[in-house]
């Protein structure tokens, strides 16, 4: 009951603004390099997101970097996020990293050109 209580304060405190990524982040979908075909757009932004591997374990973590991929892009009224890699950082010169798995993710932002 307390954790519903505190989204929903946290929730009315927001602006319409950021009501307004929000929703249009729900819209937004994430896509992989060869799923793009021939339709042209163009690019935004780039992305890139850390994550820290919690208990629940990889696969959550990598859903957390695309929702905050997808709040990015939204905030540049982007269509879709492509999402180039996402993965295990397994760098050993990754002192943080290599303290705390962590998955890292590259995307960048897009918008479908109109003819």
């Amino acid at each position: 009951v307390c954790g519903v209580v505190l989204l929903g304060g946290c929730a009315s405190n927001q602006t319409e603004e950021e009501k307004d990524i929000q929703r249009w982040a729900q819209q937004i979908r994430i896509l992989t390099p060869d799923s793009l075909g021939d339709r042209p757009y163009d690019v935004l932004a780039e992305f890139e997101e850390r994550i820290r591997i919690s208990s629940l374990g990889e696969q959550d973590a990598i859903s957390e970097a695309e929702r905050k991929m997808k709040l990015r892009a939204a905030k540049v009224d982007a269509d879709a996020v492509v999402m180039v890699r996402c993965e295990r950082i397994r760098d050993p010169n990754d002192w943080e990293a290599k303290s705390t798995p962590t998955v890292g993710c590259i995307g960048y932002a897009i918008r479908w050109s109109k003819y």
